[in-house]
């Protein structure tokens, strides 16, 4: 189980995270948003990509005869996963291996047609979302990089503060701005594919990917009210359920000096991190203060109590594990007695 904090600078790396013989765990991972926040994630649907490589004639250049495919297997309605997927892999796989100088030619006929004035994203596509005012800014970033195509292909989402992301296993995802807390299991390796000076993996990526699609709004995860109550001042506290088994997050605020929660012990080992305000965690005889950025780690059992010692609100979040959670889906995260 790995928490971290993603700051605000632009990440965009086409990712998925590798399972070979030294790290032969899956990856799921979840992004909870503190900002507002924006992220490509998992693949459009299939007739939205034939759509874009019918209407963009630099984009249906650069991926090929493997266009052609994906438009035809699109057109007949094809109800066969299998099929569609082996469609939008090759179209994709062509897409990714495109050689430079096809890459630099095609991104500029592309530039050359994205308007300058954002009220005309409609009329580009008729019928489809697709920001402009994005393409502009990725190529600003990574002016003559191949992912500036993966517009084309996956679901631009966007997160307001508190909404989460559960991204699963295999499926191509690039952070593109704003904050957010990303929790994820056990991870030793990236692999990438585009947006990124970084090392190119292609023959690695492509075969580990995920090609089933989806709406944009699939992945989200809502946060739900645990049994609560804090035992000095106001406290708030939610929980982020995974649907993998390997983790759930809870995110708690403690919003007036001294007050004060009781979490009940866990089954499994959980982190901790203040992301704002500054406080003090006690796990039995212990006391530790927090400010932002620190980060702990509960054993299972512990019983914890987290005050807020500072004069603004006392912000944690906390990487859970739950050995039963996949026989009863169910987690306590605090104390319900004064």
């Amino acid at each position: 189980m790995f928490i971290s904090l993603c700051s605000g600078r632009i990440l965009l790396e086409i990712t998925f995270i590798d399972s070979n013989p030294t790290d032969a765990n899956h990856k799921p991972e979840m992004a909870i948003a503190m900002t507002p926040f924006e992220a490509l994630c998992g693949f459009r649907p299939l007739g939205e990509i034939a759509r874009f490589l019918i209407h963009i004639a630099p984009l249906r250049r650069i991926v090929g005869p493997a266009a052609d495919e994906c438009i035809i297997v699109a057109s007949q309605d094809q109800r066969d996963p299998a099929k569609n997927e082996s469609a939008l892999r090759r179209a994709w796989e062509a897409l990714l291996h495109a050689p430079p100088e096809q890459i630099i030619a095609c991104t500029r006929e592309l530039m050359s047609l994205i308007p300058c004035d954002d009220q005309d994203d409609r009329r580009f596509v008729p019928g489809l979302q697709l920001s402009t005012a994005l393409i502009r800014r990725l190529h600003q970033q990574y002016p003559e990089d191949v992912g500036l195509f993966a517009v084309f292909f996956m679901n631009h989402v966007f997160l307001t503060p508190g909404e989460a992301i559960f991204v699963p296993p295999g499926e191509a995802h690039a952070y593109l701005s704003g904050d957010v807390v990303e929790c994820m299991a056990s991870s030793a390796n990236t692999v990438r594919g585009g947006f990124t000076d970084k090392k190119k993996d292609l023959d690695t990526l492509i075969p580990m990917l995920s090609y089933s699609y989806r709406p944009p709004l699939k992945p989200r995860v809502f946060p739900v009210n645990p049994h609560v109550r804090s035992t000095k001042g106001a406290v708030s506290s939610v929980l982020y359920q995974s649907p993998a088994d390997e983790f759930d997050v809870a995110k708690t605020d403690l919003f007036s000096l001294a007050a004060e929660v009781r979490l009940y012990p866990m089954d499994g080992p959980s982190l901790v991190v203040c992301i704002q305000g500054c406080g003090a965690i006690q796990a039995g005889p212990r006391m530790e203060k927090i400010t932002f950025g620190s980060t702990l780690y509960i054993g299972a059992g512990a019983a914890v109590s987290i005050q807020n010692r500072g004069t603004e609100d006392l912000t944690i979040f906390q990487a859970l594990y739950n050995p039963n959670k996949a026989k009863t889906g169910v987690i306590n995260l605090a104390n319900n007695e004064e």
